[in-house]
């Protein structure tokens, strides 16, 4: 067997010999030559044990070739979603989206890049013999995955309740001063109830109307952002359409904007009669 390992590493370029090529010489050898039962039976076995080894390797060969195409996959998927993170980050930089509309997007994305991580993980365990040490590794490598998940959805609902308090905060903040201002007149003696309630009720006109004049020119460069980012053949058509609805929103909310501090100023006006 030795000098037909070298004869076949000469001709094959110092390839070494194979399990197959082992086998055809043994197989050779009980072909060509008169043998006792004792020494077929032992060429048979070593036949038998090449043919398992060789299985083996073609199987761990396979296998290998699976996982690189799992990890192929799987990173492919991770870099297309880096990109919708990329875009994401420009559009809330830009003002076109607002920070819950944010937070509600990264939400969508964690839970593609769990599905990317699990199945890449629930693939590599199908590999694995149900049995072996590595299969059970690989199956809590899975529930690790998922609590990361939970965690890490947990944080982004966090972040978005305490962005929905701030903009609320921010909204009600000219009104809070309001009646701040008014309370602390009433106990210093600077001014009267009547007074003091005539003020909060134009403080809250006012703050409704600067709050109306500021939703406007964010909702219509939101819009025109938007526009912008739409297909070239139908930029056109759109910027018709958005233009019309954001001069129809802008008259409505100045009208709006207009009537609400004149009624806020005839409550005022009262109170103080």
């Amino acid at each position: 067997l030795q000098d037909e390992k070298i004869i076949f590493e000469k001709k094959n370029e110092l390839r070494e010999m194979d399990k197959q090529a082992e086998i055809a010489y043994w197989q050779k050898i009980i072909a060509e030559n008169t043998l006792s039962a004792k020494e077929k039976l032992e060429i048979h076995r070593k036949i038998d044990a090449l043919e398992l080894a060789d299985a083996k390797s073609k199987r761990k060969e396979k296998d290998g070739f699976a996982k690189q195409q799992i990890d192929a996959d799987r990173q492919s998927a991770l870099d297309a979603l880096a990109i919708k993170q990329q875009e994401l980050s420009s559009q809330k930089a830009l003002g076109q989206i607002s920070a819950q509309e944010e937070i509600t997007a990264k939400k969508k994305l964690e839970d593609e890049k769990s599905k990317i991580e699990l199945k890449a993980a629930e693939d590599r365990a199908a590999l694995l013999p149900k049995d072996s040490v590595e299969y059970r590794q690989a199956m809590a490598q899975i529930e690790a995955l998922k609590r990361q998940h939970g965690l890490a959805m947990q944080k982004l609902n966090d972040e978005q309740a305490q962005a929905e308090v701030k903009s609320w905060r921010d909204r009600m903040q000219p009104i809070n001063q309001a009646f701040g201002q008014s309370i602390q007149g009433i106990v210093m003696g600077t001014t009267t109830m009547q007074k003091a309630l005539a003020n909060i009720w134009l403080s809250i006109g006012l703050a409704f109307a600067q709050m109306a004049t500021k939703i406007v020119p964010d909702w219509g460069a939101a819009q025109l952002a938007k526009l912008t980012a739409s297909r070239a053949a139908s930029a056109t058509t759109v910027a018709r359409d958005k233009v019309g609805q954001v001069s129809s929103t802008t008259a409505a909310i100045g009208a709006a904007s207009v009537e609400v501090p004149a009624k806020a100023a005839g409550a005022a006006a009262g109170a103080a009669s």
